[in-house]
């Protein structure tokens, strides 16, 4: 699979280093995006490996060992979290909004697990004989990263906070859309 949402929650802590200027570190843990699919592999029922022959007193017969199409399955989830630093400029638009821009360093963990399934039936078997093939890759990566976001003051402590983070990924892009309560000390 090449993406897919996922819900998920962040925690991020950071502080102003001046009047419009900040740092800040944040933890986000998404939910698993899943994929799954089936179909069938046309196979050729005259192949040496499908077949089994019999003889039984002068008689020759041929038995199809496995159905042809091969029916399968396949299963994919994968997961990234990250633990992001960033830096942040706040551009005052009112008394009551403003928008940060942030730029930063990223790190990753992914993990992607596929289970492949081929449903056999040889001859004589009622019943489905399954294959399973389970695979599970872990990845760690650091890579750049940039969002922007708006900051509601809704009261002296509460903000909304809507945003969106593009992180950088060994061979793509995540793209994190948010929305959030922010809490002023």
């Amino acid at each position: 699979p090449s993406g897919g949402e996922a819900i998920g929650f962040g925690l991020r802590i950071g502080t102003p280093l001046g009047s419009h200027w900040g740092i800040e570190l944040a933890f986000t843990r998404p939910g698993e995006i899943e994929t799954e699919f089936s179909g069938a592999i046309p196979l050729a029922s005259s192949a040496e490996i499908l077949t089994t022959i019999a003889r039984a007193a002068g008689n020759l017969t041929a038995t199809q060992l496995f159905p042809s199409p091969l029916p399968y399955r396949l299963r994919a989830t994968q997961r990234h979290s990250t633990l992001s630093t960033t830096v942040w400029f706040n551009q005052t638009l009112s008394s009551k909004v403003s928008l940060v821009y942030l730029g930063g360093m990223g790190f990753y963990r992914n993990t992607y697990e596929s289970e492949s399934r081929f449903d056999i039936l040889p001859t004589g078997i009622i019943s489905p004989i399954v294959f399973p093939s389970l695979t599970k890759t872990v990845t760690y990566g650091f890579r750049p990263l940039a969002g922007f976001e708006a900051r509601v003051h809704l009261t002296d402590h509460v903000d909304l906070v809507p945003g969106i983070r593009l992180h950088g990924l060994e061979s793509a892009w995540l793209l994190r859309p948010a929305v959030g309560l922010a809490w002023n000390f």
